[in-house]
């Protein structure tokens, strides 16, 4: 048996905040405790052996894009959500999981963009390229991202006639900066998510004209800063939630 810990192993895991004390317990100059140092703390820690840096920050971006989809869509190599995890992960150079709003940002997009059936839009607006997620549109800013807030985050899409096919999914909910969004002229399905209750900024939304989103509409809509919501033109059912009522509708 052994009278004291002289040991430890802990890398390959996604462990975060402090270790000094274990600097205390084995002594500074020690480097008998194996941790990833990506985002822990840990002075007189040995870093690394069994992962790379690479593979312990791809280890983090799982784990937060685990919390923005469902387990069963990312298990389905078929899904908008596994593609789009699957690109996120393949970049040259990987986004830090420090940055977890950057990260829900770029990979919503990204499910956005294999959920509308994205390689066949009619343009690609720099979608899924290294840029900037606020550079993904055209050269005029009309169409696609149309602007970002100063830290980069996305206030204003712009979907019009651009050819999309398939449905808004849920992971549209973490744009939560966003302000405006139109999908107007495409050929959009499905219903509305609910998680567009999420967007507390958004004064806009068009729907207009894609025949075949169905369903009801989301109560969710009207806790919203809605100034325009513009439905018409689709398959929706069933009755108007009274909550729209409390909409401030402008134009």
């Amino acid at each position: 048996s052994f009278d004291a810990l002289s040991y430890m192993e802990l890398q390959g895991n996604d462990l975060q905040g402090s270790a000094e004390f274990l600097c205390d317990a084995f002594g500074v100059n020690s480097t008998d405790v194996k941790v990833d140092k990506l985002s822990l703390d840990c002075s007189c820690c040995a870093c690394c052996e069994s992962a790379s840096l690479t593979d312990i920050k791809l280890s983090g971006l799982r784990s937060i894009v685990s919390n923005l989809s469902s387990p069963d869509d990312l298990a389905n190599p078929e899904s908008a959500q596994s593609r789009a995890l699957d690109w996120l992960l393949g970049e040259d150079n990987p986004l830090s999981p420090d940055d977890k709003v950057r990260v829900a940002q770029r990979y919503s997009l990204a499910v956005l963009y294999y959920s509308t059936n994205g390689p066949q839009w009619r343009e690609q607006y720099q979608f899924l390229t290294p840029e900037h997620e606020c550079d993904w549109a055209d050269k005029d800013r009309i169409v696609a991202v149309k602007s970002c807030s100063d830290d980069k985050l996305v206030t204003s899409l712009d979907f019009s006639d651009i050819g999309m096919v398939g449905s808004i999914p849920t992971e549209f909910g973490h744009l939560t900066q966003l302000a405006e969004a139109g999908f107007l002229g495409n050929d959009l399905s499905g219903s509305i998510p609910t998680e567009i209750g999420r967007l507390v900024k958004l004064i806009f939304l068009s729907l207009v004209d894609n025949k075949s989103i169905g369903g009801t509409i989301p109560t969710e809509l009207g806790a919203l800063p809605l100034q325009a919501l513009w439905l018409s033109k689709n398959s929706l059912t069933g009755m108007i939630p009274s909550e729209l009522g409390n909409l401030e509708l402008r134009w």
